[in-house]
């Protein structure tokens, strides 16, 4: 939560923009580097319960970061959906 007003406070990553598109990217970024940390730690374990055990924490990051993903899309889709038309 406190990242989430974190986000809320910084500038923003698109002009003009939503609260909740800016949020939604702020965690789609945390979840990619969450992503890129485990498979950073995956290629240097070798076979065992331990890389089992980030195997399985890397598939629910890739599901995490694909739902993250088509939240920000439909955010996206209904920021660019309420601008005029120039």
């Amino acid at each position: 939560m406190a990242k989430t007003l974190k986000a809320l406070e910084a500038p923003t990553v698109l002009k003009p923009t939503r609260k909740l598109l800016e949020v939604s990217l702020e965690e789609l970024g945390e979840e990619c580097a969450h992503v890129l940390h485990l498979m950073a730690r995956l290629r240097h374990l070798p076979e065992g319960d331990e890389r089992d055990d980030l195997e399985g924490e890397l598939f629910a990051a890739l599901v995490h970061l694909k739902i993250e993903t088509n939240y920000s899309l439909k955010e996206w889709d209904k920021l660019t959906d309420s601008l005029p038309d120039d």
